[in-house]
């Protein structure tokens, strides 16, 4: 992983002047100190919130400063409130430069419940909220579990898992990706905000193509950390491999048998007779039999 320092978030924003960013949930919070972000660096920012009050006070505050930004209502679960979105960027701007889909929701409902709605004898399909806007209204404009809220927890592994897989397409065509990762940031000792913008706003206007597809993850009072790309690649399969590489010496021998019969039962634990067969086929092959 590299540090990014608060410091390091900005040095690439000459990039962001002239730019056009289209932003979804604009209106408070993250979305609202990034929208100030790019604008204070020269950048047109067009904001779409079904708050539309808030919103209008964001670009109030925007333009009062010298800046350039317009706002429309938008809900982002409703495609023709997203294409009217882009329409705007163009017919004001007259280009998109920049997407962020900021908009998301915590934990709304629980379809786990095992209880389920009834309506003529049938049984109704799940409503999803957090899905559609954390997931699905992603997915139309553009690791860590969550015992608690298992959809929400789903929804943000999934935001990676797209990032990760638009990731070798964009790059062909010159157009960076990223995904920012915070945790709650509501207050001290939280993440501040204008962190979690400038994360949103450094992945956006870094120009070195290595650092196009990585997330970009923000821990509690520490510096921003970019996980780089090559640091995905690392898991489970890389960790055999290197635990049954053929290994020098007895003792190192030995040593590598019982991390190997470590990581098994670890993650085999239920087959236990399965995994005592290949921790003893391990020895032997290690001993040269």
């Amino acid at each position: 992983m590299t540090t990014v320092t608060d410091k390091e978030l900005h040095q690439h924003a000459d990039r962001a002047r002239g730019r056009v960013v289209v932003i979804t949930g604009g209106a408070n919070g993250i979305g609202r100190e990034t929208v100030l972000t790019f604008a204070r660096y020269g950048a047109k920012v067009v904001i779409g919130d079904l708050d539309l009050k808030g919103a209008k006070a964001v670009v109030a505050e925007v333009n009062s400063h010298g800046g350039d930004a317009v706002c429309m209502a938008c809900n982002v679960l409703k495609w023709d409130d997203l294409v009217d979105l882009f329409e705007l960027a163009m017919k004001k701007y007259g280009a998109v430069d920049v997407v962020i889909p900021n908009a998301g929701v915590n934990e709304i409902g629980n379809p786990f419940t095992g209880k389920v709605e009834v309506s003529d004898g049938r049984i109704l399909p799940p409503q999803m909220p957090t899905l559609d806007v954390n997931v699905t209204a992603v997915i139309h404009t553009s690791w860590n579990e969550f015992p608690i809220a298992p959809q929400y927890g789903a929804s943000k592994h999934a935001v990676l898992g797209l990032m990760l897989s638009l990731c070798p397409t964009l790059d062909a065509d010159n157009i960076r990706v990223g995904s920012v990762h915070p945790w709650y940031v509501a207050g001290v000792p939280l993440t501040p905000v204008s962190r979690v913008a400038g994360a949103v706003f450094c992945s956006a206007t870094d120009p070195d193509p290595s650092t196009s597809g990585c997330p970009w993850l923000l821990l509690d009072e520490r510096p921003v950390l970019r996980v780089n790309r090559d640091d995905l690649r690392l898991g489970l399969y890389d960790l055999l491999k290197d635990r049954i590489e053929r290994p020098t010496g007895f003792s190192e021998r030995a040593r590598r048998t019982v991390l190997l019969f470590t990581h098994l039962w670890r993650i085999f634990r239920p087959a236990i007779v399965v995994v005592s067969l290949v921790g003893v086929a391990s020895l032997a092959w290690f001993s040269g039999v």
